[in-house]
């Protein structure tokens, strides 16, 4: 689980679950490449006046999901 208040582990009794770390830009995990972190920058700043700041975080966090068919 991440460390208290990086983010959120859940997962269902049926095995589908999901992941958030907030503001880890997944965009660079093998290098922080400083045009890809500017544009994610810039990226986020443009999305934060359209949706929000809150929805904005969203897009430069590491996100992960787990679907399992209910069988």
């Amino acid at each position: 689980l991440p460390p208290e208040g990086a983010g959120l582990q859940m997962t269902s009794k049926y095995g589908s679950g999901m992941g958030v770390l907030w503001d880890g830009y997944s965009g660079v995990h093998s290098a922080l490449v400083p045009e890809m972190m500017a544009f994610g920058g810039a990226k986020q700043e443009k999305l934060a006046k359209e949706i929000g700041d809150v929805r904005a975080r969203i897009y430069r966090s590491h996100l992960n999901c787990t679907v399992f068919p209910a069988a």
